[in-house]
């Protein structure tokens, strides 16, 4: 028959600090409020579908699934001074900010999942199974915020401050993704005497990320791209033989 499994899963975290020095202190003599705030969200899902069924001596086994991951964390900060009186201790009563600063990350991971089996016990082979499997992940191991243009301070000149590219931005950069497929055969023949399993896999990964060179006019040596692809195929082979079987005592 078939069957539906679902696995849901949460984990959160959310963090607010308020912290505020009054004129009465030597570090802030018009007093000083600073806020700050981190939340982070995970979101995990898995569905599976599982379908057997017995034709006779044969049996057909299947397997569908797939599985979502999504993360988001985000954190605020401000820092205000300059307050009326130490008795106004809100966000919006300091006449002057000193420091705002806030982030944003997030992702998501996506990956399925086919796995096929059949048994075809009951002719000349006392084992014989087929196997096949197939599955798409994705990386996300990469470096927050890769894909913008970013700045950075301390770039002065003289006695003028200034702010300086730190990264090239590529907003067309995708995930690594890799297709796996396997096929597979297990067997056994007279009374199991002699058995094993041939696996054939085939795995291709595209959209690799690699730094691509890029000419120095532009300030950088190099780009964060999706330039690479990668195969791996192989055969994996398992034999057995069991020479002697038999004996009151289980020898073999």
């Amino acid at each position: 028959g078939l069957s539906f499994k679902a696995n849901l899963g949460s984990d959160a975290l959310d963090l607010r600090e308020t912290e505020f020095q009054p004129s009465v202190l030597n570090g802030a003599p018009t007093g000083q409020l600073t806020v700050a705030g981190r939340s982070r969200l995970r979101w995990l899902q898995e569905y599976t579908f599982n379908y057997s069924k017995n034709f006779g001596s044969h049996n057909l086994n299947a397997l569908l699934g797939l599985g979502l991951q999504e993360d988001v964390q985000e954190s605020e900060a401000a820092t205000v001074v300059d307050f009326p009186t130490d008795d106004f201790t809100g966000l919006s009563s300091g006449a002057t900010p000193t420091a705002v600063t806030g982030a944003f990350t997030g992702d998501r991971i996506t990956s399925y999942w086919k796995i096929h089996n059949e048994d075809f016990s009951g002719t000349f082979f006392d084992e014989l199974k087929l196997r096949f499997g197939y599955g798409i992940n994705g990386n996300n191991q990469i470096q927050n915020f890769i894909t913008r243009q970013l700045l950075g301070g301390g770039a002065n000149y003289l006695t003028s401050p200034g702010i300086v590219p730190t990264q090239l931005g590529n907003p067309d950069l995708r995930w690594e993704t890799t297709a796996q497929t396997n096929l597979g055969i297990d067997f056994a023949i007279l009374e199991s005497r002699i058995g094993g399993s041939i696996d054939f896999f085939y795995k291709r990964t595209t959209d690799l990320l690699l730094n691509r060179p890029i000419p120095t006019t532009t300030g950088f040596t190099t780009v964060i791209s999706n330039i690479g692809e990668m195969e791996n195929r192989g055969i994996d082979i398992l034999l057995n033989f069991v020479p002697v079987k038999g004996g009151k005592d289980g020898f073999n």
